[in-house]
């Protein structure tokens, strides 16, 4: 993390090589070293937003980004933006759904929905609609998704705690999204980070998990 070369006693004073070693799962560097033109969507083609109404499931562990991507990039083209942290309960969510889809607008469901059957209330809302659904799964493991965590606890106070137990939870729960599921298409949703200063950033490369 100091950005220093790392010499093992055996190494530095007998000049023995270097013993084996496993590097960390996720490397934080890689995900800030990501070209400039990275698609932020895939497979190539894929639209963020559609003309028409529709309904968009986001999938991904809590700390992947995807409150972030729904702020930035969904909620601005008019999608309306229904989450159970603000809601309360699934059944609200999709109270609020069907109000907005009679409403005339398209929606998001900013929830983590890891299984089919999390998933499934809303596509059964949209399919009694007649509205498509696609599903958009932020393309973030479980490390890079704890390593987000920490940052953000390290930089943001404001923000609630999100303890390993949820982690753990969603990734015994995590079902692979498909197409037999209801869904007109499943996007797949880079992690691009963005920092309000250098600092930030210096943090962020740092290996946090690794203590």
């Amino acid at each position: 993390n100091v950005g220093i070369s790392f010499l093992t006693p055996e190494q530095h004073f007998q000049n023995l090589p270097d013993s084996a070693w496993t590097k960390p799962e996720f490397d934080p560097k890689e995900v800030c070293s990501l070209p400039a033109d990275e698609p932020l969507l895939s497979p190539a083609g894929a639209l963020l937003t559609s003309p028409s109404q529709e309904v968009i499931v986001m999938v991904g562990f809590p700390g992947s980004g995807k409150s972030h991507f729904v702020r930035n990039h969904l909620a601005p083209k008019g999608y309306e933006v229904v989450n159970r942290d603000s809601l309360g309960s699934w059944q609200k969510c999709v109270t609020h759904m069907e109000t907005c889809l009679k409403q005339g607008k398209s929606v998001v469901i900013d929830n983590m929905s890891p299984d089919v059957e999390s998933r499934k209330r809303y596509v059964l809302v949209a399919n009694r609609a007649k509205i498509p659904v696609r599903c958009f799964l932020m393309d973030v493991s479980y490390k890079h998704a704890r390593h987000n965590n920490e940052f953000r606890e390290m930089t943001d106070r404001s923000h609630s705690i999100i303890s390993e137990m949820v982690f753990n939870s969603y990734k015994s729960k995590f079902q692979q999204p498909t197409q037999t599921e209801g869904f007109t298409e499943i996007v797949k949703v880079k992690f691009v980070p963005k920092f309000t200063s250098k600092s930030h950033e210096d943090l962020y490369r740092m290996f946090l998990l690794e203590k």
